[in-house]
């Protein structure tokens, strides 16, 4: 019999209460967000070509479609997004200061993250060799010699490569891009939202979508590391390998339960098909998917959260809950 699927779709989003304070990341605050927990995925598997670049329409706040960007980069370079696009690679964009006009904790903080020991060389070589294939670094400055800081940063990335083998040396030699210019005069939409909130990471997934990053913190030590945000990149390949496997997917009845909706502790009924339509499924998936308002970690509630369901009645097995009301 030919495989049937139902899929059981939740996508809601999680309130908080919580101020304002927060909201955004500007240049003279740290990060108070959580790492994002990333599953197990190694380097992404073959797939189909990935979806060209697109025009648009374009917004810079998270999880809208961005657009082009054109950076000049050391060495008289020009990084352009629309250029390197594959639709396979992700990209990470992470941004320095080390001004003494800043708040010192940051300052501080910074130049532990970029250059621990006082050289790049340590925190380039962890990151290269924790990171999966298809990921691209860019990396900035806020402060006027942005230039002189990344051909600091660019100076420990050629010591970190040096031990590499050739191949992997010009493979991963391509895959950093430093930008020359200060990020606020950055043209377009890149020093534009700088200027308005100076945040000091974000990404770009495979579905060209604008992704906030966690905080690249140890939770038991505390110490930050470069090597943290290859979590990210590896649930991007997460979701786009699924995303490629349920678009792949012929036979599937999607049962909607929550959609773009807030919800605290609410209670629905679910209509799944009639009994002659339930037979001919072999298969049942559950989706879940919990999203902060406007997806700033932000607006979230500092601690984590679970998604529970209950099964009350499950005839083929064993059940001590078999006949229990369900639970809220």
């Amino acid at each position: 019999m030919k495989k049937r699927n139902l899929l059981f779709s939740l996508v809601f989003a999680l309130g908080a209460c919580s101020s304002d304070e927060g909201d955004n990341l500007p240049v003279e605050s740290t990060d108070t967000t959580e790492q994002t927990d990333a599953p197990e995925t190694d380097e992404p598997t073959d797939l189909e070509p990935g979806q060209p670049f697109s025009d648009g329409p374009y917004g810079v706040s998270f999880r809208d479609t961005v657009g082009d960007i054109e950076a000049s980069t050391l060495g008289g370079g020009t990084f352009n997004l629309r250029e390197l696009w594959t639709g396979d690679d992700s990209f990470i964009f992470l941004f320095f200061t080390d001004n003494p006009e800043q708040n010192p904790d940051l300052v501080s903080f910074l130049g532990d993250l970029w250059f621990p020991g006082g050289t790049s060389a340590g925190s380039l070589a962890e990151l290269i060799e924790a990171s999966p294939d298809n990921v691209h670094y860019v990396m900035g400055s806020f402060d006027a010699d942005a230039s002189e800081d990344m051909t600091r940063m660019q100076t420990g990335l050629n010591t970190a490569l040096s031990s590499l083998a050739p191949d992997a040396e010009e493979r991963w030699r391509s895959r950093f891009h430093f930008l020359s210019d200060t990020v606020w005069q950055t043209p377009g939409w890149l020093g534009e939202m700088f200027s308005e909130s100076g945040w000091l990471w974000f990404g770009v997934d495979r579905a060209q979508k604008m992704r906030q990053l966690g905080m690249p913190s140890d939770v038991g030590t505390g110490v930050a590391k470069l090597k943290f945000f290859t979590h990210e990149v590896r649930y991007f390949n997460f979701e786009a390998t699924r995303q490629a496997r349920l678009d792949g997917e012929d036979g599937v009845t999607i049962v909607s339960v929550f959609e773009n909706e807030s919800i605290k502790n609410d209670k629905v009924d679910v209509v799944f098909p009639d009994a002659e339509t339930m037979a001919q499924f072999d298969t049942m998936e559950i989706d879940v998917s919990n999203f902060c308002p406007d997806h700033l970690d932000a607006n979230c509630g500092e601690w984590d959260y679970k998604s529970m369901m209950y099964v009350c009645d499950s005839p083929t097995v064993a059940n001590d809950n078999e006949s229990t009301v369900c639970q809220p």
